[in-house]
């Protein structure tokens, strides 16, 4: 906590962003760190939080982080909490809370109680534009047997363990168009990474 808290004061010296900071640990070591720099980038995603994620994964060179722990001198925002949801990372150590980042300005709190509303009453326009070829590939993917969903995860889980996908994914798949795609994807990301074995909350990761 205490290099969180030094990276925060750093990256506001150096004017790079908000006074946030924020380190990945792993095995008590830390593995990863972050400020913020969305001012310094012009990028609004730039929190410390992302920025910690980003070079964690880098260095481990994987996407889930799940024998990791973050901490971070500030809670979350919803943004960073939910990509800390999605790497996996095993807990979440912080000392401000929300209500002390919305006394300097950082109302994170609006966006918490947006995020809980229906997208109809958000303040930022949130409509639907109804397109028949995306809802026709989600129901495709929904209607994947439990033989082919397994074979599927068996694949992340075999990359998990150090192997690589191969062809016979696309032999397996190729006859049945509807998982043909589903099956590229999973052959292609095996090459580059490793997997968590774990689904996310609600389903497949998608961005």
């Amino acid at each position: 906590m205490q290099r969180a808290i030094e990276l925060a004061l750093q990256g506001l010296r150096e004017n790079s962003g908000g006074p946030f900071g924020a380190v990945i640990v792993r095995d008590d070591r830390i593995v990863a760190e972050g400020w913020n720099q969305v001012t310094s980038t012009n990028d609004p995603t730039a929190h410390a939080e992302i920025v910690a994620i980003r070079n964690a994964c880098s260095a481990l060179n994987r996407l889930n982080l799940p024998d990791c722990d973050i901490y971070t001198n500030c809670e979350p925002c919803p943004m960073c909490l939910g990509a800390i949801y999605w790497a996996r990372l095993r807990t979440i150590y912080y000392s401000s809370t929300r209500a002390d980042a919305a006394r300097i300005g950082f109302n994170d709190d609006l966006i918490y109680k947006e995020v809980a509303l229906p997208p109809e009453l958000r303040k930022i326009p949130t409509i639907r534009i109804v397109e028949p070829r995306s809802d026709f590939r989600l129901q495709r993917v929904a209607k994947l047997s439990g033989k082919e969903a397994l074979l599927i995860q068996s694949l992340l889980v075999r990359a998990d363990e150090g192997h690589r996908a191969n062809g016979n994914v696309m032999r397996i798949f190729g006859r049945n168009r509807s998982t043909m795609q589903s099956a590229k994807v999973a052959a292609d990301a095996s090459k580059n990474g490793r997997f968590d074995r774990r689904l996310p909350p609600g389903g497949n990761q998608h961005s």
